[in-house]
């Protein structure tokens, strides 16, 4: 039940801060239409983002999905030697063949 009312939280906060982006650029535009000078954004434009961004914090903490950060876990079941292996940056296709007229 908790996560989802901090899904809701998190929805409803970006949700917020969307409006806020949109009513913002809609003041800038009058203002550039009016020809004044820009001074400061209205209140309620800064409250809403306030809100908006307190209402995403508030439901990104209360979702609790969070995991620790323990390297040490992570570290002790591996070898030296496997820390730099890194399989995803391999490559296999790349311009060696045709560099050095390698066929397969």
């Amino acid at each position: 039940m908790a996560q989802t009312v901090g899904k809701i939280g998190v929805l409803v906060g970006v949700m917020f801060l969307c409006h806020t982006g949109y009513s913002v650029s809609q003041h800038l535009q009058f203002l550039r239409y009016n020809e004044e000078e820009f001074a400061s954004l209205p209140l309620d434009m800064v409250l809403e983002a306030l809100l908006g961004v307190a209402l995403a914090i508030w439901g990104a903490s209360a979702t609790k999905t969070f995991k620790e950060i323990r390297a040490v876990e992570d570290i002790a079941c591996k070898s030296y030697e496997s820390f730099f292996n890194r399989p995803n940056f391999m490559t296999f296709n790349h311009r060696g063949k045709k560099l050095f007229g390698m066929t397969s």
